[in-house]
């Protein structure tokens, strides 16, 4: 046996106790537990929707990617309800969710717009397919067009948790307030920061560092 004993079970109930009694967050976050890995679910449900043959798995012909897309729009669909419920409770959540779906083909529409300006706009872009696949700022475009829709919507909570999962794993940091145009595209990225009252226009292109 080792010179370090177990805590006692009293020990452990009595820190229990004082963990649960220092609350610095409210009861209406009890059902939060879960809540960023549900949200990046989210997102990988709507991007394998949005491009099937980039996110998703085995995608050969249009009909199985009919099949998948559809797929992916019902379980994103249920799991952003499911999410709903825990950030707007009682209210017509059903509806939002039907809301959100329709602004998915224009999301695809600006989104091709950015995927085109970083193609017409770095000399070391060999493929469409490469930018979507490789470029940081698509991951983080991409995100970011899905998480403004939300905010526009005045949906709590969600585009933030999106666009930050964007921030961890890119570098780039866009507030889901932000409004920007078509086309456009950011450089390398890490560093960027477009903070929620920025405001850009069509035929933008943003450099490393640039806030």
């Amino acid at each position: 046996m080792n010179g370090n004993p177990s805590p006692t079970g009293r020990q452990v109930l009595e820190i229990t106790q004082r963990l649960i009694n220092i609350q610095s967050v409210s009861p209406a976050t009890d059902n939060c537990a879960g809540m960023k890995e549900r949200i990046t679910r989210l997102i990988q449900h709507f991007r394998a929707a949005l491009y099937p043959q980039i996110f998703g798995i085995g995608i050969r012909c249009s009909a199985s990617s009919a099949i998948y897309v559809s797929f992916q729009l019902q379980s994103a669909a249920e799991l952003l309800g499911r999410i709903l419920d825990t950030v707007l409770p009682g209210e017509d959540n059903a509806s939002k969710v039907s809301e959100f779906l329709d602004e998915l083909p224009l999301i695809k529409e600006e989104l091709e717009t950015d995927t085109q300006a970083a193609y017409v706009g770095d000399p070391a872009a060999k493929t469409l397919e490469e930018i979507m696949l490789a470029y940081p700022a698509f991951e983080a475009i991409s995100i970011y067009r899905l998480a403004h829709r939300f905010y526009t919507m005045g949906i709590p909570l969600i585009p933030r948790m999106m666009t930050e999962y964007a921030h961890q794993i890119t570098g780039i940091d866009i507030h889901p307030g932000a409004t920007i145009g078509r086309y456009f595209f950011i450089d390398h990225g890490t560093g960027v920061v477009v903070g929620e009252t920025t405001t850009i226009g069509d035929n933008v292109k943003l450099y490393q560092g640039v806030t």
